[in-house]
């Protein structure tokens, strides 16, 4: 039994406890458990909000790779993407980015992780979803968790400007893509599509 046992039973009975309780608020519709007959306090709003930020990469793997490695290889995961984010990429909006590329190709995986989301801000503030793209690329295979939510967070929020781009990259690899990263791609697409795809990977395997 290692240290993070019991906070992670813990975390998970909560999540149950709070998943019962929300059961008995639908009533079985889904109206309702989608908008709460639109009576959602702003906390409730706000919280939700920042659970998309602040998952358990960021809290529960965080805690763990402090406890193997140190404090800041815990740190790596909300330091590296606020970088990433915030100042990789809008250092290179207006340069040439060989740099991600070379990133990309790296063997740390920090590096590769960064290489893609730098590409957030191209997508948000630019709508240029080319380096998002071809990055993805290049780390379709990547053996890393960490780099395979990165990616496909990024194509997630670049289908949103070019889905049909998205859907021609997930017709290409979505057989031999890594699971996470599939999941993490289609998140936003139609049910039928999803299905489509995970399909597809399953036939794979």
């Amino acid at each position: 039994m290692t240290v993070m046992f019991w906070p992670v039973v813990i975390f998970m009975v909560i999540s149950l406890a709070v998943g019962l309780y929300t059961y008995t608020k639908v009533r079985g519709s889904s109206t309702r458990f989608a908008v709460c007959g639109k009576s959602l306090p702003f906390f409730v709003v706000g919280t939700a909000l920042m659970a998309q930020a602040v998952d358990g990469n960021s809290t529960l793997g965080a805690a763990s790779l402090t406890y193997t490695s140190s404090v800041w290889a815990g740190l790596m995961i909300s330091i590296g993407l606020g970088l990433s984010l915030f100042v990789v990429g809008r250092y290179l909006a207006d340069k040439p980015r060989d740099i991600l590329y070379k990133l990309a190709r790296s063997k740390n995986m920090w590096e590769r992780r960064s290489a893609i989301v730098a590409t957030a801000h191209f997508i948000m503030k630019q709508k240029n979803v080319d380096d998002t793209f071809a990055i993805a690329e290049l780390l379709v295979n990547d053996k890393e968790d960490l780099v395979n939510k990165g990616t496909g967070w990024m194509l997630r929020a670049a289908g949103d400007v070019d889905r049909p781009r998205l859907l021609a990259f997930l017709d290409k690899h979505s057989a031999t893509m890594p699971r996470v990263l599939l999941r993490y791609s289609i998140e936003k697409l139609d049910k039928e599509q999803r299905e489509h795809y995970l399909g597809k990977k399953k036939g794979e395997s």
